[in-house]
């Protein structure tokens, strides 16, 4: 395996096509998130087996088009390559609270030491048959023994076991409610406030016509990534016409404070996805 660096985002995408070609393998390369993100799922739907990969810039990760898409990877295709390419630079030298995240990311020691490790894994299973004088075994077991290491604190069973109950908590809200306050009331923790606040939106959904009994909750439900900070949601065709969500979202507050805001500001946000929308309508069609 041959790994090659390099800055401007065009040859790396050269670099990738050439090298998945010399394994025989098909590729194709795309410069956004959203556009990767389309191809993979045109290729599921059509039967290939190519390999998607996006060349991300750091520039990249300010737009909320790239976020959303990043966001939707894990429900909408189960093969797709993102590689990052922090080279510091979009238009001129990058500032701002993105680039000083990447930048902390890359310096910090754990981060370090594991991407020493890593290299000096491949350059192992690349033809050397020892590093640092052990074998290429021993750096296994040694990647092993620190894996055990940092599990070593785990949590006892009977939380485990609470932990598990309350993931499978679902229903319509009304259910969903009356399950969590009675598990609660059993294992003695305070959900009292979270839930007069989730009963209140439940309300506040019905006081303006939604019919709460076609919804469905689950403690196990969450979005791709972390910067939600609320209320999160999908909505799908109930006959399930189309696959997947239609529409996707949630509540992230603390998003622009992460970006460099002194302040949080509240947000709302959440994608639709047009193509599945158009494929809903037209096989509602059919059926009249």
């Amino acid at each position: 395996m041959r790994v090659l660096v390099v800055e401007d985002e065009s040859r790396m995408a050269d670099v990738i096509r050439r090298s998945l070609a010399k394994e025989g393998l098909a590729a194709d390369v795309a410069g956004r998130g959203e556009d990767a993100l389309g191809m993979a799922a045109a290729r599921d739907m059509m039967g290939g087996d190519e390999h998607v990969v996006c060349i991300a810039g750091d520039a990249a990760f300010t737009c909320g088009v790239s976020f959303e898409a990043l966001n939707n990877v894990s429900s909408t295709t189960k093969r797709l390559i993102v590689v990052l390419n922090d080279n510091e630079w979009s238009i001129a030298k990058n500032v701002g609270a993105i680039a000083s995240y990447l930048n902390n990311i890359v310096a910090n020691p754990t981060y370090a030491g594991l991407h020493d490790k890593a290299r000096r894994f491949i350059e192992a299973i690349a033809g050397k048959s020892a590093v640092g004088g052990r074998s290429i075994g021993e750096i296994a077991d040694r990647f092993v023994e620190q894996a055990e290491l940092g599990a070593s604190s785990a949590l006892p069973a009977e939380t485990c076991a609470l932990i598990g109950r309350f993931l499978a908590v679902a229903g319509t809200p009304s259910k969903a409610a009356a399950a969590l306050r009675a598990l609660a009331a059993e294992a003695r923790v305070a959900l009292g406030p979270a839930l007069e606040r989730f009963e209140s939106r439940i309300a506040a959904l019905a006081g303006r016509g939604v019919d709460v009994d076609r919804i469905e909750f689950a403690t196990a439900f969450g979005r791709g990534v972390d910067y939600y900070t609320g209320f999160v949601f999908e909505l799908h065709d109930p006959a399930a016409r189309v696959d997947g969500q239609l529409v996707a979202g949630g509540r992230y507050d603390g998003l622009l404070s992460r970006l460099g805001s002194p302040q949080p500001v509240a947000a709302v946000g959440f994608a639709v996805w047009i193509e599945r929308l158009a494929a809903l309508a037209a096989n509602i069609e059919r059926e009249q």
